[in-house]
């Protein structure tokens, strides 16, 4: 997994490495959790997950209820030792960057709309051949009653769909197109929630009680981690018949692996077992206890 790390961060040649911040929720029916009641006829809960995007693993998670507002739980996501990058404009607040200056926390997120930045001071930057960024640029956010004690460096560009899309970052040794490149690698965690609600079917739960659901969603997480785990050694060993995450998990649940990845099943399956102490597995266990 490290050496994963090293891969990404030299492609994109960042210093750290990346750190996606997202939230999902799940929702049930109005009278199985009458503790976390959520809109309507609707009760809910919040997966708030940090996943490190090269290695597909989640870093840190909280549950809470779904009426838990994402600008409450960002504070116990973070990592100083990683790139924070938190597409949902519900992360920012005004006095957040500041903030993270003074913790050393490395940060791209994505500006509200009705942000105001003033006075803007250009950076000097070489053209580059294709590039979608528009606009790099320091300045103060904020307004007048509101505003950041510091310039902070805010990156424009357009997306596939060409919508504008305006970051912020403490980022100055990086281009602007990684920084770029760097906010569009959040669909990694997107991905990860597509994968947790197709392939473990979250809304199926064994009962009611707070301490039950909550247990029940880290034990999918658990399954997660072992089976990304054992996928992550395979994937080196076999040469020809290459699959995806997805289409491995789908055909071991099915018994239908190539015999390719059959063949090595059982020694990745012992290798995870001797690596038990992988500081992934040690927190889930240790949070869920």
């Amino acid at each position: 997994m490290s050496r994963c790390n090293r891969k990404i961060r030299r492609t994109l040649h960042l210093p750290k490495p990346l750190l996606s911040v997202d939230s999902t929720t799940i929702t049930f029916g109005e009278n199985r959790l009458k503790w976390a009641v959520f809109h309507g006829k609707r009760s809910g809960i919040k997966l708030h997950i940090a996943l490190e995007n090269s290695t597909q693993m989640p870093e840190q998670v909280e549950e809470t209820i779904a009426l838990i507002h994402d600008n409450l739980m960002l504070e116990k996501l973070l990592d100083p030792a990683s790139i924070l990058v938190a597409a949902d404009r519900a992360y920012f607040k005004i006095k957040r960057p500041d903030e993270f200056l003074a913790t050393k926390q490395s940060f791209v997120i994505r500006l509200k709309a009705n942000i105001e930045t003033s006075p803007p001071k250009s950076l000097k930057r070489l053209p580059q051949e294709g590039s979608n960024v528009t606009a790099d640029y320091t300045c103060l956010v904020g307004t007048e009653q509101n505003r950041s004690s510091y310039r902070h460096r805010i990156v424009e560009f357009t997306d596939y769909e060409g919508k504008s899309i305006r970051v912020i970052t403490n980022l100055y040794s990086i281009d602007a197109d990684t920084i770029a490149q760097t906010y569009k690698a959040r669909s990694a965690i997107e991905a990860f929630f597509k994968w947790l609600k197709q392939q473990m079917n979250l809304a199926t739960i064994f009962g009611n009680s707070l301490n039950t659901v909550y247990n029940h969603l880290y034990e999918v997480l658990l399954t997660y981690v072992i089976l990304n785990g054992i996928y992550k050694v395979l994937s080196v060993c076999v040469k020809f018949k290459k699959l995806s995450l997805l289409q491995f998990t789908r055909n071991l649940f099915a018994k239908n692996l190539p015999l390719e990845w059959m063949y090595y099943l059982e020694d990745a399956i012992n290798n995870l077992m001797e690596n038990m102490a992988n500081q992934h597995v040690c927190l889930f266990i240790s949070n869920s206890s």
